[in-house]
């Protein structure tokens, strides 16, 4: 038989009893809950599918001088890429824009024989 000093479950109030499995079994159901809710982090294939799917494009800024105009520099623009929507804003003396490849490319230089 158990002794006076220490209450046992069968001694504690009904009341108690519950109170406690309540808060026991609130809390886990919560935790499940948020557990559920995070979103799971994508997989290395499907982040490399999304980068893929979407071109990089590289800001290009070139030199605003009085003959070249928005216009005729668009029309460069999309004869060298005809599906490309471009938007061009004057920053200083230079038009900023963005392309999906850089207007010029710089080749390695190779060591003479």
């Amino acid at each position: 038989m158990p002794s006076n000093d220490s209450p046992s479950l069968s001694r504690m109030p009904s009341k108690s009893r519950n109170s406690f499995k309540r808060q026991n079994t609130t809390d886990s159901n919560q935790s499940t809950a948020r557990i559920n809710t995070l979103k799971r982090p994508k997989s290395f294939k499907s982040q490399a599918e999304q980068k893929a799917v979407k071109p990089k494009k590289h800001q290009e800024k070139v030199a605003a001088y009085w003959p070249l105009t928005w216009d005729l520099l668009l029309g460069f623009l999309l004869k060298k890429w005809p599906n490309e929507a471009f938007e061009g804003q004057k920053s200083g003396d230079y038009w900023v824009f963005e392309v999906p490849q850089l207007l010029t490319e710089v080749s390695p230089v190779t060591p003479y024989p």
